[in-house]
């Protein structure tokens, strides 16, 4: 009975450690600590453990909503307030474990998650917590249906938030999460998704690099293998990588809460020995060495059927001016005659011959040409005769059927001996004939 006074005097009074005169704020072991800009401690509250567990961020997550201090379990829906030290649930909600890693986030005053894990499977939904009734509801949302993350980031900015980074569960193997690139969008006005494309870097990874800053309208990491600042701001869709100042990396080499205040970074650190420190750096001391920057993520194509039916026009009338073109040049070797500009000039079988071994050959001897034209029967001097007659006429025909003003095959001397003549194709002509396609069977 006394709990449940205290319960309700909590809600109607509620205590929110030093009042609204606090800037920065976070958990250290059972404690919170309460600092203003200037790094001044305001005041600290030991918080009795609840169910034996620390007000460490590994339970609990802390958030400021309507200037009061609220405190969300890490694993259901949770939600507490302080009243002196102690934690007093105001929620009505099931232990069900189904939120585990779900990113917290308040806007316009409402408390609100993403994400999150639990039963094997990942929640890809926005839910909000009613302060009336206390449960958690289902906030209405339309569109793209993303893959929900856990332990991601987010980016916010008045009526929109941009949810990327962390892990999902694959359905094909749901014990092992892996890394989730997937970038949506949410606006809180039209209460829609929006795929704007997966991110093109691997910093998101916690393993391998630092991370400074999660909750802003950016991120910040150290680069671990290139010691450099890095940058995202998924709202300009840009990667921007800074020299490190001087020091900064000593600084933050285990950092437990980061804020952004107006244009300061709070940052809380411990060395070795588990002494705590505090840092606050300018936007502007952090980022003026800056090295270079490139696209956060991918955008996907957008499909507009107007445009996209002109562009599949013009590309069908592309490819018939191409084909057309090309079939003007076209030239294909048969054993019956040839094609030349969508056209067909017969050719003796010797002919045809003839200009296929041309291709592969830069010479063809007497011998060789007389053997192909292939009537020994006849005297040699008739052969070299009719030889001499053969090369005449396909000559003639390849004038007209290429239109050209020279003679395709040339007859020369031996280097050896004069008395052996020899045959090769015009420099010209060896250019048109090496385009050609033989198809003699």
């Amino acid at each position: 009975m006394m709990s449940f006074i205290l319960l309700i005097i909590s809600i109607l009074f509620p205590q929110d450690g030093p009042g609204k005169n606090y800037d920065f704020f976070f958990a250290e072991g059972d404690s919170i600590l309460f600092y203003d800009k200037d790094l001044n401690q305001v005041d600290s509250i030991r918080i009795n453990r609840y169910n034996d567990r620390e007000i460490s961020h590994h339970f609990f997550k802390l958030i400021r909503v309507k200037n009061e201090l609220k405190i969300l379990g890490n694993w259901s829906g949770e939600v507490f307030q302080l009243n002196g030290n102690d934690l007093y649930r105001i929620d009505n909600t099931l232990d069900h474990r189904n939120n585990v890693g779900a990113t917290i986030f308040s806007h316009n005053d409402t408390i609100m998650k993403f994400g999150g894990y639990g039963f094997w499977d990942n929640n890809n939904y926005l839910s909000y917590f009613d302060s009336l009734n206390r449960e958690w509801e289902l906030f209405d949302q339309t569109g793209f249906i993303p893959k929900g993350h856990i332990n991601g980031f987010y980016s916010k900015k008045e009526d929109e938030i941009i949810f990327y980074g962390g892990n999902y569960v694959d359905d094909r193997d749901r014990l092992n999460p892996v890394a989730n690139y997937e970038v949506v969008k949410f606006n809180f006005k039209t209460k829609s998704f929006e795929y704007l494309g997966e991110v093109n870097t691997d910093l998101l990874n916690e393993g391998k690099h630092l991370i400074i800053l999660k909750d802003s309208g950016y991120s910040l990491f150290i680069d671990r293998n290139k010691g450099l600042l890095v940058k995202l701001n998924p709202f300009e869709n840009l990667i921007t990588e800074y020299k490190l100042p001087l020091n900064f990396l000593s600084k933050f080499n285990t950092p437990e809460k980061t804020s952004k205040i107006d244009d300061q970074i709070y940052t809380v650190s411990y060395d070795d020995f588990k002494n705590r420190r505090l840092w606050k750096n300018s936007e502007q001391d952090l980022f003026k060495n800056k090295i270079r920057e490139y696209e956060m993520f991918k955008k996907p194509l957008e499909f507009d059927y107007k445009l996209d039916i002109i562009i599949l026009l013009l590309a069908i009338i592309l490819i018939y001016i191409i084909n057309n073109y090309l079939s003007k040049k076209k030239i294909i070797l048969k054993s019956n005659g040839i094609y030349f500009k969508r056209n067909f000039y017969e050719l003796k079988p010797a002919e045809s011959n003839v200009l296929s071994i041309f291709q592969e050959n830069n010479m063809i001897n007497t011998n060789d040409l007389l053997e192909i034209i292939g009537n020994e029967k006849i005297s040699y001097s008739y052969q070299i005769r009719q030889k001499d007659h053969f090369i005449e006429k396909l000559n003639a025909k390849l004038e007209i059927i290429f239109k050209i003003n020279y003679q395709a095959i040339i007859q020369i001397s031996d280097e050896n001996d004069k008395r052996i003549k020899n045959y090769i194709l015009n420099k010209d002509f060896k250019k048109i004939l090496s385009k050609a396609k033989v198809q003699i069977g």
